[in-house]
């Protein structure tokens, strides 16, 4: 017998892009998570930023702050190139390690920090803007539409410096501005002319604007709905280590939104999104699917006589405390025939029905204990 576990009723990107496409999340997708370093290659930036270009130490500190570019994410050697720029008084490089302290990334959270860091980096920022940085006139954006750094909220103000940095095709920017555009903050609602900024961003490998395609894609949201589209945009958010688009793709797997429902990929890529960081929202729903998942997976290996692999599965799930996957055990392991298929989940169930914990129990302990 295998127990086929159904998808929990939520759409895939509805309800959490309901709770979250809002100025809060729009602030939590601009305050320095998505900097795209525009047609400049890595080689090119680490070139001149180990040359003590500060200017280029601040890019390469943001790159290795958020993993971009191909690297992987790496706080130390973000400071180890920041430092410099920091010291030189670079205004990118101040704004950075404003991020750093107002989202405790290798130090203690201290916002106050952050506001100080922000406001010695403005003048700077400001000059850069003006003569034309892209990246300097998208981070002045971002503190204009927060107020952060000694400058006044102006929604208007940061849409104008987003709109300059986007013409430059600097894909922070052009997110920025989709965003802008779909909520209304500071411009005219016009999701038209958000799908076009969102296009250009998604087209540089911002894996924010993939997510949000992706969901227009879906819903049909002013455009034709297409679901394949919607699933391989998911998959490249996913693969640039984008937790929500993990989470979203373990559900589109679960649902077999474009074909076969394949709970493997489904466990595999809900495992990932929690491992990635998983915001709390969608967390919980994760964490509940990964044990019936576990319970499904591990009956189908039950059926096909993988008697080990299927123990190891079915035990992690009555390790995770989930009522609905322990019941689905007890459900399993009373068909006829299928008792011997992993005899010590008996044993854990047992401890679990006496109120004890099998967390730090390992199943040869188990049996020894209860023979």
């Amino acid at each position: 017998m295998e127990i086929r576990i159904e998808p929990a009723k939520l759409s895939i990107t509805g309800e959490y892009f309901m709770k979250t496409t809002s100025y809060t999340f729009l602030m939590i997708s601009l305050m320095f998570v998505g900097f795209r370093w525009g047609g400049e290659t890595l080689e090119k930036i680490k070139t001149k930023a180990d040359a003590g270009d500060t200017h280029y130490q601040a890019i390469l500190g943001s790159i290795y702050r958020k993993g971009e570019l191909g690297v992987r994410k790496d706080y130390e050697k973000a400071i180890q190139y920041l430092a410099p720029a920091v010291k030189a008084r670079n205004g990118l490089a101040l704004a950075q390690l404003g991020a750093m302290c107002a989202n405790g990334e290798k130090t203690a959270k201290d916002k106050s920090k952050a506001e100080r860091l922000y406001a010695v980096a403005v003048p700077g920022l400001k000059q850069m803007a003006e003569n034309g940085d892209a990246r300097s006139q998208y981070t002045l954006g971002c503190l204009h539409m927060e107020g952060s750094g000694g400058l006044q909220s102006n929604l208007v103000t940061a849409v104008d410096w987003f709109k300059k940095s986007a013409k430059q095709n600097y894909a922070g920017s052009q997110f920025a501005l989709g965003m802008c555009y779909f909520q209304g903050i500071g411009a005219i609602p016009d999701k038209r002319t958000a799908f076009k900024w969102f296009e250009k961003a998604a087209k540089q490998h911002h894996s924010d604007a993939q997510l949000k395609l992706g969901y227009f894609y879906e819903n049909g949201d002013g455009v034709g709905k297409n679901e394949q589209k919607a699933f391989d945009l998911y998959m490249c958010a996913a693969e640039l280590d984008h937790p929500v688009a993990q989470f979203l793709l373990g559900l589109a797997y679960l649902r077999g939104l474009t074909g076969e429902k394949d709970d493997e990929k489904a466990l595999l890529w809900f495992i990932k999104a929690l491992e990635t960081g998983l915001p709390s929202e969608l967390q919980v729903s994760a964490q509940e699917q990964i044990p019936l998942l576990q319970v499904s997976i591990g009956s189908q290996y039950a059926t096909k006589k993988n008697e080990k692999q299927a123990a190891e599965l079915l035990y992690k799930a009555l390790k995770s405390g989930n009522t609905n996957a322990i019941a689905l055990v007890k459900e399993f392991l009373a068909i006829d025939g299928l008792q011997e298929v992993a005899p010590n989940l008996k044993t854990y169930l047992a401890v679990l029905e006496k109120g004890q914990p099998i967390i730090q129990a390992e199943p040869a302990d188990l049996d020894k204990k209860n023979k």
